[in-house]
This record gives C-alpha cells, structure tokens and sequence, in this order.
C-alpha cells in the first residue's frame, strides 16, 4: 500500500501529493483508502480461519494464506509467434536483454524480476548464476532458443529463466512484480502449447499483445480459447473494476492512411477481438503501441550505447534515411541521435501504455493479489455446500425416493469409476514420455564423460574439435600442474599422481553430474506441470458429470466444482525428489539387506550424490600391470576404462531409479485428481446414505437432520456471500482510486 513514484508525479485525489523537492529523491504516495483495503485484507484473512473451521481443508487454507501474504504480482506476456512480446518486455527494461528476430524468437519462459541499480543478471531455476551484463544475457538466451528449435528433442523439454534487472518502466513505481516472457504457442512444430498454459498457472495479470498487421487470425481465435480455459476468470475480468487483462495492440507505426485515424483503428481491432472473447472490449481498452520504436529511444539513452558508433549509425539509419551522413557529421551522432530519439519515443506511444497499463496495475496491486484468493475460497465452498445441500434434499424425501436416488447415485459412481479407469490406461503412456525426457540427461552425461576422460590422456588432443571445446576445455583447469602421462621415476610417485588424478575425475564427475541433474530436475517440474494440465483436461468432464447426475438424481441444483492441482517451487520440488529417491534407494537397500542376510552389497547412486564428497573412493588399478623399467609408467588406458565402467554402472543404478520414481510420481498426481473425483462422489453417496439411515430411525430424526443441514447450508452460503462482499469491495476500492485520477487529470 506504499507506492514508491518520483517527486512530480500526479497520481489523484486519492494521494497525497508532495511539491519542491530534490528531482533525484525518493519519497512515497499514501493512498487516503489504504486502511480500507488494509481492513477488507484483514477480514479476508479471518474468512479463511471461518472457512476452515465451517470443513474447508487446512492444506487447501494454508494455500490461499500464502497467497495473501505474497507482495509479488505475476505479469504475464502473452502473444503469437512474431506479435512482438520480447520486443515490448525490452522496451520495459529499457535495454535489449531478450532476444527479438525475423524468425519466432522465445523458446524459453523467462521471467523478468525488478532489481533496483542491476545491470542484468540471468538465473536457472535452481538460483546459480548463469551469466551477467546485456550482451552475455541475451546470447545465452538467444543460443538456448536456438538448441531447442533446432534439436527437435529437446523441445519437449521446458526452460525456464530467471532475469534480474532494473526495469525502467517500474522504477518510479516500485517493485514486487515479475514479467513474464512466453514462448509463442502458434509456432508449427515446437510444441509450446501445453508449456505456455504451464507458465500461466497462478498468473495474476495477462498483458496480451496483438499484432496490428495480423488481427482476427484462425491462430489468435485459437489462443483465446485455449487462454478462455486456463485463465477464464481473468478473460471475464474486462468489464469488472479490476481489470485483469490488457490488450496491446503493437505496431501500430505500420498503419497506412487506408487504415484510417487511430480512433477508428481501436474501434474496428475492439470489435474484431470481441467476437472471439466471452465478454466484449471496448476501444478504450485497446491499447496502441509501437514497441520498437519505444526500444529504440530507450537503447540512445543507455550510456553504453553513447559510444557505439555502429549503433548510432543505424539508428540515425533509421530516424533520417540513408543519407544522413550529408547531414550529421559523426562527433554529432550522439547529441542528434538523443535529440531524435524523444520524438521517436512520443510516436511510439510508449508513455499511453505506462500510464493505462502499469500504473494502474500498480495502483490496484493489492486487489489484483486478493481477488483469485476470493475466488478459491468460493470454489472451496461450493463443494462443501454441494454436500449440504444433498442431505437437506435427502432428509426432505420419502424413503422410495432417497432409495431411487441412492441408486442413481451408486451407477454413476461406477460408471464414474470405469470412466477413471480409462484415463488411467494413458499413464503407461505419459509415463514413457516423461522418462524419456529424463534418460536424455542421463544420456548426455556419459556422453560428456566418455568424451572428456579418454581426452584427458590423449597424446594429441583434437583441440578444434567442438566436442573437445564443449566438454574438455571447461575443466583443463582443474588438472593445472598435473602430470597426465602416467610415468614417473619411482613407483611410490607414480601411486601418487594417479591417486590426485583419481580425485580430480572424481569431483569432475560430480561437478558434471550436479549441472546435468539440475536441468534435469528443472525440466521433470515442467513436465509435472504439464501432465497435472493434461490429467486435469481429461479427468474435468469426469467431475461434472458426478455433480449433474447427482443433481439430477436428487432433483436440486448444485455448484460446478472445479478440480485443482498442487504447483511447487524449484527448491520444494528438487527437495521432494531428493526425499522420495532417497526413501525408494533405502527401501531398496532394506529388501537386498533382508534377501542376503549378512551379505551388504550397495550400488552408489548417481541421484543422491553429496557433491562434495562424491566418489571420494579412488579408482583401483592395477598395481601389477605397473612395467618397471628405467623409469615406472602405468597404461592410461586401464584408468580409462574403469572410470567409463563404473560410470556406465552407476547411471544404469541411477537411470533404473528415476525410472522408478516417475512412475510413481505420475501414478500419485493421477491418483491425487482422480480421488478428488472419487472422493467427492463418495461424499454425495455418504450424505445421502446417512439421512437414509436416520430417516429409517423416525421421522422427527429426519427432520432435525433437515434443520441441521438448513443450518450448514445458511452459514457456507453466508460465508461464500462474505467472500464474494469483499471480492466485490476490493474491486470497488480500485474503482474508486481510478475515478479519482480521472478526476484530477
């Protein structure tokens, strides 16, 4: 409720407004209404405890918790391949940190986090740093779209990175905002749907960015469905007074005369998307931009590109023709192209886009984080009344009709039930695919080492070789003074340098290992993510069916209810795998224990490496293959060769456990959904159940069963009306704040 902004900034009536002060200070705008929404929040978080104590679960109440206490807003960028998202995240920035070309660019899902004073830091998914500065930044980007588009195998496989900078659009507003860039879901062949609609999940706002020379394609109609089913409340946002989706309409400095004047531009785009959207959009929500003109004008003020003559030059390329030379003499090249670069800026209408977008995403943060927890709540109390509401119906029936019912009921449960075994038949299917993506990096990681140790010793290294440039020349340093030659002129010297090699290749190993299993762990929690939206498309029919026929069995309305699906951090799910790898290793280890009795035979296992003590055994060899002649040489090639097998036999144990592992994980995230089904059907079948029996003890039994269920459904739909109230008041609160500005501009 603290909004940082700089010193001469209207924001409205609804702030205090501070004059005359140093322009480079910081201070802060308080909105007169924030003790309202401090209040609503507070009330919202006493909703929660009601709600739990009213039968809604604690896991399902320590979520929406979190989510309330969580300051960071999750702005997406969504698009068509080529709309022009990077281009505009860059334009954000203030600096060309994502890769933009002729050709789809994002690959990737890259997500962009405010650092105030950062110059540009990229992170994986486990945090290590990956590299720092703009050029480094955005060649690593731009090589890993590339690998990925062009090894078709490794498309199947979701990136994800992490890229801290100071964002100029946010630096008078504040942080606690991540951006996010999506991958295009329309390129053929990539396969990025499912990846796209992964990223969405538990995104606050949608900045949708569509494309003036291409509006109203089968593509886009396409992407709004597909959005319709992932983010259906924020779709249905565009007419509530928070606003949860924008609609940018970039490149807009391609438009012709024929085209008509701006106005008419907005109005026919509006009508044109309208007709493929569940509510309609007014011109006044559209909004137009030019994203590469806004980048450019933003990239001539970056100090690092006052002295870059080439940049310049096709700047002023650009701005003034091809013959501005005659014009421009090139110690002008900075002043003229600073001079052009604030027109090209106000043509970009760069600064509507700020003030209609960010601004009031800013202003309306706190709501834009509360609304979806309102939502769940009311989800999580739909279900909760639906069962209320059967045995109320239950207790208000003759015997023959809760017995017809019941009967109804118990078909659907096992139609329901062979309907959920069908879906199950897919797992083995699922389960092939994702293994597969896991066995690529075990796979990858021999590669690497039986490249890398036998060119160790190599008398000629093929130093040109890329290989060799990929996976030897990395870790030449770590065997900096050592003798590879395998000679020495005492034996007790020699047993030394092949014991300090031995250590070497064995930190080697696990150095390697640690970067292969972390990407492979990054890409397995992708890949959760997308079976748990593939199981859910599949197993959300299954569900409304058991509601309908219940409803229809028992002849009352019920709510829909909507399945769900746990999503976790990189850290909790790399600390998940751990904990589960370790348990099945120990399990198995017990069941070998119990099978040989005294016998303790155990297989290391890639998996559970502790990277600082890692094959701290030295590699054996053999001592009497040792020629003694002037002076003592053992044959590289023995080292070799046991290395590469006991390699090979370690990643089989390791492969063979992962193995295991997936298929366990998937059995349980099926598993997890489709108890939410069976579970709920058993529910309605257990409440109607229940008043049958009480009905059988008396009739006033019955009806105090009836007054008891009365009683549950007044309080859960009091409840639900509490959370709609403060949904409908949070909303107010922003509205408010924008008429406010209105107001004073």
């Amino acid at each position: 409720t603290i909004f940082p902004c700089t010193p001469r900034t209207v924001m409205g009536d609804d702030f205090v407004f501070v004059s005359d002060v140093p322009e480079d200070a910081e201070w802060t705008l308080l909105p007169s209404d924030s003790a309202m929404v401090e209040g609503l929040l507070e009330e919202l978080q006493v909703l929660i405890q009601d709600a739990e104590t009213a039968g809604v679960p604690r896991v399902a109440a320590a979520k929406l918790r979190s989510k309330l206490a969580s300051r960071t807003l999750t702005v997406a960028v969504v698009a068509l391949a080529k709309a022009g998202k990077s281009t505009l995240l860059n334009a954000l920035i203030g600096r060309e940190f994502l890769p933009s070309a002729a050709q789809p660019a994002t690959s990737c899902v890259v997500r962009v986090h405010h650092e105030r004073g950062c110059r540009g830091r990229l992170c994986g998914e486990d945090g290590d740093v990956l590299c720092e500065g703009r050029e480094a930044i955005h060649s690593h980007i731009a090589e890993r779209n590339r690998q990925r588009r062009e090894d078709k195998s490794q498309q199947s496989t979701a990136v994800s990175l992490d890229l801290f900078a100071d964002i100029q659009a946010l630096q008078t507003l504040g942080g606690g905002v991540e951006l996010l860039d999506t991958p295009g879901p329309n390129e053929a062949g990539a396969g990025l749907e499912m990846e796209v609609l992964a990223a969405l999940k538990g995104t606050d706002v949608v900045l949708y960015v569509l494309d003036f020379t291409k509006i109203g394609t089968a593509d886009e109609q396409h992407m709004f469905a597909m959005l319709a089913d992932a983010i259906g409340p924020l779709m249905q946002s565009v007419h509530s007074g928070t606003q949860r989706i924008f609609f940018v309409l970039n490149k807009i400095d391609e438009r012709s005369r024929n085209d008509g004047d701006l106005t008419a531009i907005r109005r026919a785009v509006a009508a044109r998307i309208s007709s493929m959207l569940p509510k309609p959009v007014s011109a006044s929500q559209v909004i137009p931009v030019a994203a590469e003109l806004a980048l450019l004008s933003k990239q001539v003020r970056d100090p690092e590109r006052q002295n870059d003559t080439a940049f310049l030059e096709d700047f002023l390329r650009k701005a003034k023709g091809e013959c501005f030379k005659d014009e421009v003499a090139p110690h002008q090249y900075s002043a003229v192209a600073l001079s052009k670069a604030a027109q090209i800026e106000e043509q970009s209408m760069f600064a509507d886009l700020h003030h209609a977008v960010l601004v009031e995403m800013f202003r309306k943060k706190t709501v834009l984080l509360s609304l979806p927890i309102c939502e769940a709540l009311s989800r999580e109390l739909a279900a909760l009344r639906n069962t209320a509401v059967v045995e109320r119906s239950t207790a208000q029936k003759t015997a023959e009709q809760v017995h017809a019912a019941l009967v109804e009921m118990q078909q659907t449960q096992a139609e329901t039930n062979e309907r959920l075994q069908i879906l199950e038949s897919r797992l083995s299917t699922i389960t092939q695919e994702v293994n597969a993506e896991a066995q690529k990096y075990f796979s990858c990681f021999r590669q690497d080492l039986e490249y890398a140790i036998p060119q160790l010793f190599a008398p000629v290294p093929n130093r040109e070789d890329p290989d060799y440039r990929r996976y030897v020349a990395p870790i030449l340093h770590w065997f900096h003074g050592v003798d590879l030659s395998l000679e020495a002129s005492s034996r007790e010297q020699l047993e030394r340098t092949v014991v300090q090699i031995n250590t070497i290749i064995s930190r080697v190993v696990a150095a390697k290992w640690k970067l292969y299993s972390k990407e492979m762990v990054g890409a397995m929690r992708e890949k959760r993510a997308q079976v748990q939206l593939d199981l859910l498309a599949e197993a959300q029919p299954v569900m409304q069916n058991v509601i309908q026929a219940s409803s229809e069995s028992l002849q009352v309305p019920l709510d829909d209810e909507v399945l769900c699906a746990s999503a976790t951090s990189f850290t909790e799910f790399e600390a998940d795998s751990r904990e589960a790898i370790e348990k099945m290793v120990q399990r198995k280890q017990e069941k070998v224990e119990k099978m040989k009795g005294e016998t303790r035979t155990r297989k290391r296992n890639l998996c559970l490496y502790n990277y600082t003590q890692a094959y701290t055994e030295s590699v054996p060899y053999f001592v009497d293959q040792v020629v003694e002649t002037v002076r003592f040489q053992l044959d590289a090639s023995l080292l070799v060769s046991q290395w590469l097998a006991k390699i090979r036999e370690e990643t089989e144990v390791s492969q063979a456990t992962v193995t295991r592992y997936v298929e366990e994980q998937i059995a349980s995230e099926a598993a997890s959904i489709h108890d939410q089904i069976r579970s709920r059907c058993q529910a309605l079948i257990a409440a109607v159940q229940t008043q049958q029996e009480r009905q059988q003890r008396g009739y006033s039994d019955a009806k105090a069963s009836a007054a008891v269920a009365n009683e549950s459904i007044r309080q859960l739909e009091g409840l639900g009306e509490r959370a709609k109230h403060v949904g409908r008041r949070l909303e107010k609160a922003a509205a408010a704040g924008v008429a406010a500005a209105v107001d004073a501009a």
